[in-house]
């Protein structure tokens, strides 16, 4: 506790880490995602009758749609009766238009809303017990979503960095390095602390997250993966829940092993400013090679657990008909996940060996 409090409050890491929050609040405010559906009216419409239809296909929705198709195509056909009338100039143009305006549309549903629900309607209807009606915005951005969460790196990389390499800095190290507990027990103890601290600052930050995707779409459904369009090649049997929690896993994980790799540089060079960029460049490399591909995540790195949802995506497919970009198999999800906490052990033992060996070669010395 000792050590975490001197990280938090004298280090001032709880005043970086409080604004770093704060900057996440604020853009998560500003962002005003475009809605799928023009004017604003249709899509408030849309969102109630969705409220309705949310779940699996059952007769009474099956029923729905059959009535607002019966209902339209009633009213085509009064329409088309007009102009087959005004056609064989049985009416004048002037009683075309009164005539017109005199059929009444029973439909209950706009035409823009209905457009939108007949393609998720007809999508459904591929395979009724993997298709959900759920919203296809929103909750997609996360699940989806192949972008960094730059200020959630920025903090990692800060707190791992800095907090193994003040005593270095500051010629605290001096002084530790003359008392037996500034050997293993310092290092393991302060080694524990920033894990435990980046832990928490995950979970805050993906608290942000979540709560304002909550607050703008409504929370998670529980229906399968394939609900969404862009998992319906999927072959996993889970629901969207699931595959969230487990995309919050890697991205845990790659936060973990990102703070690993930061306090080992921080040791090995003793100074913050490696530690901070050669951090990053563990992090961001990977992506701006492998950005939007699926090598991304069929090799363990850095960047593809900070993103995570992508070891979940289906087999993508080109207008050929090809796979250009293929899944992670059951036993990728093993190796990833097997290879990275043989990593984190691996990190995490040669921080502490590496800490205790330049003390006794600064005493020797």
């Amino acid at each position: 506790m000792n050590e975490l409090k001197k990280l938090l409050i004298k280090r001032k890491l709880l005043l970086v880490i409080a604004l770093g929050l704060a900057l996440k609040v604020v853009l998560c405010l500003m962002e005003t995602p475009a809605p799928p559906l023009q004017p604003p009216s249709a899509q408030n419409e849309y969102e109630q009758i969705l409220a309705n239809l949310a779940g699996p296909l059952t007769p009474e929705k099956e029923a729905f749609f059959a009535e607002e198709e019966d209902r339209r195509a009633a009213y085509q056909e009064a329409m088309d009766a007009v102009w087959d009338r005004y056609d064989n100039g049985e009416i004048s143009e002037e009683e075309l238009g009164i005539q017109l305006s005199a059929v009444s549309n029973p439909a209950e549903v706009s035409d823009e809303a209905w457009a939108y629900l007949q393609n998720q309607y007809a999508y459904i209807q591929e395979d009724p017990t993997l298709h959900y009606f759920i919203r296809q915005d929103g909750w997609v951005n996360m699940l989806g979503s192949q972008s960094l969460d730059y200020i959630l790196l920025l903090l990692i990389l800060i707190i791992s960095g800095t907090g193994i390499t003040y005593e270095y800095e500051s010629g605290m190290a001096e002084l530790l390095w003359t008392n037996r507990k500034g050997q293993k027990q310092l290092i393991a103890s302060k080694l524990a602390c920033i894990l435990l601290l980046c832990t928490g600052v995950f979970l805050l930050s993906e608290g942000i997250t979540a709560l304002n995707e909550i607050l703008c779409y409504g929370p998670l459904p529980n229906a399968p993966l394939q609900s969404l369009r862009m998992f319906q090649n999927s072959s996993l049997q889970v629901d969207l829940i699931t595959v969230y929690l487990a995309s919050r896993g890697y991205r845990l994980l790659g936060v973990l092993l990102t703070a690993a790799i930061t306090m080992f540089l921080a040791v090995l060079g003793r100074r913050a400013v490696t530690a901070l960029f050669g951090g990053l460049a563990f992090a961001v490399v990977p992506y701006f090679l492998w950005g939007g591909k699926d090598l991304l995540f069929r090799y363990p790195n850095p960047a593809g657990l900070l993103i995570g949802s992508g070891y979940f995506f289906s087999d993508i497919l080109d207008s050929s008909g090809a796979v250009f970009y293929k899944a992670v198999t059951s036993t990728g999800h093993i190796l990833t996940i097997g290879f990275t906490v043989l990593c984190l052990c691996l990190l995490s033992m040669g921080t502490v060996l590496l800490f205790k060996r330049k003390q006794e070669r600064r005493r020797q010395a």
